[in-house]
C-alpha cells in the first residue's frame, strides 16, 4: 500500500506522457511511449435468416487470442432450412465451426456466417424435473468422459416449466448431463442428473433417469422404491415420465394419493442421492452410484445400508405429500373467501397439488441438509404437520397474490403477507426449531 501512490503516478504518466511533461522516471528521463496492440472483432451474420437473432460478441480480441464460437443462441431460423453451425464464408465453403469449438484470432476482423442446410430444423426437447428446474443446461456427452468438451451439443437453458431444447438431433446411446445447475423451487439446484438418450424427443431428465443412466434396471429401481409398504404401484413406464405432468392444477375435488406417486418417488431418490453425494467417497458416490455398489453388503453409512436411507426418504417424503393438506389450506382461506362472497365477488381458486409439491420440496431440501449433518436425524409427523400446511398455504398466496380475495385477506390479517416472497426455505433462525423463511430473490 505504501507504493500505491508512486505506482499510480507511474502508470498515469506512462499512459499520457505527452500531456504531463512533469512526469519522469526515477532516472530523470521522459517515460517511453506505451504502444497498444491492435484488436479485432468477431461478427455473426444470419446469412439470409428469416427469424431469430445473431449472437453478439463484444470482445476486442488481440492476435493469437482464443475465440469460442457460440451455438444458435438467438434461435435463428430460415424457412426450409436447418441451422448447421457457423462458416467463414457466406456460401459455406470455408471453415465450419460447431458450438463450443475455438479458433485463434488472426490479424483481421472475422465474420462468421450461419450455415444452412436444406430441410426443416430438427428440434429435440426435454424436461428437467425435480420439481421443474429453471435455468439449467444439458450437454450431450458423446465420449462419456463426464465433461463438456468443445463440439459437444449444448441445450438451451430450461424455462419455468423445466423445458430445454437442442437444435440438432441427438445420438441414441449417448448421455445427457447437466452442465449449468439452475434453480429448483427458488433455491440453487445441486443434483448431477442425467439421462441416456433412448428416444428422439421428449426426454425427461430426473433423479430416477439418473439411476437408469448409471445402469440400474427398471426392476431394480422399482424394488428399491417399494421396499417398504408406503410407496406402491410404480411401473417401468413411470420411471421416465414427467412426474408433475397433469397434476399441478388438481384441487381437493380431483386429487388422489395416486397422483402424487411419481413425485413421491422422484423426490425420495433425489433426497437419497443428495445425501449419498456427501457421505460416500469414491467414483461411485452420490449421483453416480451403481446398483452393484448400492446392494454391496459391505457398503454401509453410519452402520446402515443404502436401502435403509431410501426407506427413510420414502417414508418422510410421503408425509409431505398428502392430498388432505389441500383441505387444510382451503380451510385457512375460509375467512378470505367469506369476505369475498359477502361482497359479491367470486371465491378465490382452491389450493392445488402444485402448492403441496412445492412445500414438500422445501421440506425435502431441509431434511437433506439435516441428515448430512446428522445421519440419525428423522423428523416426525408432528414436525411435518405444521410445515407442510404452512408452506402449502404460503405458496398458494404468492401464486394468487393478485386475487382480490387474497389481497383482502392479507389486509384484514386473515392471511399472512408473503407476497414479496418468491419461494421459501426451512431454517433455524433462533433456538432449535426450524421456521419457514421467505426467499425474495
Amino acid at each position: 500500500m505504501r507504493n500505491f501512490r508512486h505506482a499510480s503516478l507511474f502508470f498515469f504518466c506512462a499512459i499520457v506522457p505527452a500531456l504531463f511533461s512533469g512526469c519522469s522516471s526515477s532516472g530523470g528521463s521522459s517515460a517511453a511511449p506505451v504502444t497498444t496492440s491492435p484488436t479485432y472483432t468477431v461478427t455473426y451474420n444470419g446469412n439470409g435468416h428469416t427469424g431469430g437473432s445473431v449472437p453478439i460478441d463484444s470482445t476486442n480480441y488481440q492476435q493469437g487470442q482464443t475465440v469460442t464460437v457460440p451455438g444458435n443462441t438467438g434461435n435463428l431460423v430460415k424457412t426450409g432450412y436447418s441451422f448447421a453451425g457457423w462458416n467463414t464464408q457466406a456460401n459455406g465453403s470455408g471453415t465450419t465451426y460447431a458450438q463450443g469449438q475455438t479458433f485463434s484470432m488472426g490479424a483481421a476482423n472475422v465474420t462468421l456466417y450461419a450455415k444452412w442446410q436444406a430441410g426443416q430444423a430438427v428440434q429435440v426437447s426435454g424436461t428437467a424435473v425435480d420439481p421443474y428446474i429453471v435455468g439449467a443446461t444439458f450437454f450431450e456427452d458423446k465420449n462419456n468422459n463426464g465433461l463438456y468438451d468443445a463440439g459437444e451439443l449444448l441445450s438451451s437453458a430450461t424455462n419455468s416449466s423445466g423445458v430445454f431444447t437442442f437444435d440438432t438431433a441427438l445420438t441414441r446411446g449417448s448421455t445427457l448431463l447437466i452442465k449449468d445447475m439452475g434453480i429448483h423451487n427458488g433455491v440453487a439446484y445441486t443434483g448431477e442428473i442425467m439421462r441416456t438418450v433412448d428416444q428422439d424427443n421428449n426426454l425427461v431428465i430426473s433423479p430416477i433417469t439418473t439411476l437408469l443412466a448409471n445402469g440400474w434396471t427398471t426392476d431394480q429401481i422399482i424394488s428399491v422404491l417399494t421396499h417398504t409398504t408406503g410407496l406402491q404401484g410404480i411401473t417401468a413406464a413411470d420411471l421416465t415420465k414427467d412426474p408433475l405432468a397433469g397434476i399441478e392444477t388438481l384441487d381437493q375435488t380431483t386429487l388422489t394419493a395416486a397422483h402424487f406417486r411419481n413425485v413421491w418417488a422422484t423426490t425420495a431418490i433425489h433426497s437419497f442421492l443428495s445425501i449419498m453425494q456427501h457421505v460416500l467417497v469414491g467414483s461411485g458416490q452420490g449421483y453416480h452410484i451403481t446398483y452393484a455398489m448400492f446392494s454391496n453388503p459391505s457398503v454401509s453409512v453410519n452402520g446402515q445400508t443404502p436401502q435403509w436411507y431410501v426407506d427413510r426418504m420414502v417414508e418422510r417424503i410421503g408425509m409431505g405429500l398428502d392430498p388432505h393438506i389441500l383441505t387444510d389450506i382451503d380451510n385457512q382461506l375460509a375467512t378470505a373467501t367469506s369476505i369475498c362472497t359477502s361482497a359479491g365477488l367470486p371465491a378465490p381458486p382452491r389450493a392445488s397439488a402444485g402448492d403441496v409439491i412445492r412445500g414438500s420440496t422445501v421440506i425435502a431440501d431441509y431434511v437433506i441438509k439435516k441428515v448430512i449433518q446428522d445421519l440419525t436425524y428423522a423428523p416426525t409427523l408432528a414436525e411435518y404437520g405444521p410445515w407442510r400446511m404452512e408452506l402449502g398455504r404460503d405458496f398458494y398466496i404468492i401464486r394468487n397474490k393478485n386475487n382480490p380475495c387474497i389481497t383482502g385477506g392479507i389486509q384484514n390479517g386473515a392471511l399472512p403477507n408473503v407476497t414479496a416472497c418468491t419461494s421459501f426455505k426451512l431454517d433455524i433462525v433462533s433456538g432449535t426449531t426450524p421456521t419457514v423463511v421467505c426467499i425474495t430473490n
